[in-house]
């Protein structure tokens, strides 16, 4: 299969980053693919493109081609043509309407069904169900279990640079 982002990983497994990043100061477009390192593309992307280039939403996903390639189908229409690294992979601003819920539910489907079968396969089928319950009684919650993880993930590649 081909490869999206020049990795010898099959792609049809590949757990990657899926990115969405910012260029300041054009407001209007953002960049939405895929990678292994959210910092590495950053910089290239950075090289490539003027401006200081924020990223502004990352999760780590099984299935990161596939998911990603959906997303820029469904995106065809407002794909922004703009130059640099990944140069097809910009679109309008109004896509991030989109796109961020797109990647959340990638991310809570897939790993939250790994956990699912995993528990339940190790015999904690209570325990599993209570767990999904209490992330449909605590969408808030869960979601700020998330968001305070990624930001702990962040600064610490930030801080130790990679």
């Amino acid at each position: 299969m081909k490869s999206g982002n020049y990795t010898k990983n099959p792609q049809w497994i590949y757990c990657g980053i899926h990115m969405l990043f910012f260029v300041i100061p054009n407001p209007f477009v953002f960049k939405c693919g895929i990678g292994g390192s959210w910092m590495r593309r950053m910089d290239g992307i950075s090289k490539s493109v003027p401006g200081f280039v924020l990223p502004v939403f990352l999760v780590w996903v099984p299935f990161a081609y596939q998911i990603e390639q959906w997303m820029h189908r469904q995106m065809r229409p407002i794909n922004v043509p703009y130059f640099g690294s990944g140069k097809t992979e910009w679109f309008f601003v109004l896509g991030i309407l989109f796109v961020i819920p797109a990647m959340a539910a990638a991310f809570v489907l897939g790993w939250g069904s790994l956990a699912y079968v995993g528990m339940y396969a190790a015999g904690y089928e209570k325990d599993a169900y209570n767990a999904l319950k209490w992330i449909a009684e605590h969408p808030k919650g869960f979601l700020t279990l998330v968001g305070v993880g990624k930001l702990m993930v962040i600064l610490s590649q930030i801080i130790l640079k990679r």
